[in-house]
């Protein structure tokens, strides 16, 4: 069970305006007609992750909360509080170095730096905005706010979380915090390779001293290799034998993109690139496009190795496509020529969720029953 007792997070790049409602914006500029369903949210039992991006957490002319911050992310959580919607922050932006291609501080350039950055580094840049959001949206405000996710967060990030917490002597509310830990980072613990160590040790010791931390860690399952080389099942029964009180979660997406070459007003959007592929059997990518059906044929053949050896998690973090092959899909005509599309947008996201649930990854079974092999989706190859 999980600490916020949410199992089912769907994760989406969200935002809310007062005209459109409830909005998800992976290409911005293009996709204003796109709403999520929170009353089937609700029915269904899923949390939000949200991802929030390192520029709304700088500080500003209106500290502690910057003005960007509360523009947006404000008619979002309102709207997901009128449901109870529970919101998990995906912190990803904040603790990678610029050096890894998907970090943006520039007092963390590359790994190295990164790796050695203490706790009151973070401490002393948002400790004052983290307590403000905190104190808005988290147990003692609306109470929607429950976890913090992250998969980038080397120790002394980690520790500023933790220490934030009532049970490592912080002041503020005792949120959830969930680790992903993606191709060799579990069994890298110890190496400088792993988010888990700041320098050479034994692998049970860096383990361990994460483990001390959070409350749930979530494989991520990307490729075949994260089994046939990465060993990623492995971990999870680790996990399960050594640290069966640290909620077990799956982290995964059944197809994304590209693999349609996509001209928009007669301009090629989508050149065709072996690193575009998702669900590649090697990290590196394959030589051709998969398919999306071809695609989801191996994340099936990839949960399935997963069951074999854990019989159930306690957390899915389910992704849905929002590649170049949505591009053109919309859920209502506020926003001409982008019209309501059949199916619509969300109708995608759901058939992808619903998939998900027909896994029963939850619920305690020797494997899964592969009826889906077959599956076939709506759009994509």
């Amino acid at each position: 069970m999980s600490k916020s007792g949410v199992k089912k997070w769907l994760w989406a790049n969200a935002v809310y305006d007062d005209y459109n409602g409830l909005l998800y914006y992976p290409i911005p500029g293009n996709n204003f007609p796109r709403e999520l369903d929170l009353q089937w949210l609700k029915d269904n039992d899923y949390g939000v992750n949200v991802y929030i991006p390192y520029i709304i957490l700088q500080p500003d002319a209106s500290p502690p909360v910057s003005q960007t911050f509360e523009q947006q992310t404000d008619g979002l959580f309102e709207a997901l509080s009128d449901y109870d919607i529970k919101v998990e922050f995906f912190l990803n932006d904040i603790f990678y170095s610029v050096a890894s291609g998907v970090g943006y501080d520039p007092n963390l350039p590359n790994n190295t730096v990164a790796r050695a950055m203490p706790s009151s580094y973070y401490a002393d840049k948002y400790g004052d905005l983290f307590t403000a959001i905190e104190d808005k949206w988290g147990p003692d405000g609306t109470g929607i706010l429950t976890t913090y996710w992250a998969e980038s967060a080397w120790n002394g990030a980690a520790d500023w979380l933790y220490g934030r917490q009532e049970r490592g002597g912080g002041s503020a509310p005792d949120l959830e915090l969930r680790n992903g830990v993606y191709h060799g980072g579990f069994w890298g613990a110890g190496t400088v390779n792993s988010f888990f160590t700041n320098e050479a040790e034994p692998f049970e010791d860096a383990i361990s001293r994460r483990m001390a931390i959070i409350d749930g860690l979530d494989i991520e399952l990307w490729c075949l290799d994260d089994l046939t080389v990465y060993r990623l099942d492995d971990a999870g029964v680790y996990m399960q034998e050594h640290y069966s009180e640290i909620s077990l979660g799956l982290n995964s997406i059944a197809h994304c993109g590209p693999s349609i070459d996509l001209y928009i007003d007669g301009v090629h959007i989508a050149p065709p690139t072996a690193q575009g592929v998702q669900w590649p059997i090697h990290q590196e990518g394959d030589e051709t496009r998969a398919s999306w059906d071809l695609q989801t044929r191996r994340f099936l053949q990839a949960v399935y190795m997963m069951t074999l050896k854990i019989d159930k998690f306690d957390v899915i973090q389910p992704q849905t496509s929002n590649s170049l092959e949505t591009y053109a899909i919309f859920d209502n005509d506020k926003w001409p020529p982008r019209v309501k599309t059949d199916p619509t947008w969300w109708e995608f996201q759901q058939q992808d969720l619903e998939l998900w649930e027909s896994l029963n990854l939850l619920t305690t079974r020797n494997t899964v029953e592969l009826t889906n092999m077959a599956y076939e989706t709506t759009l994509g190859g």
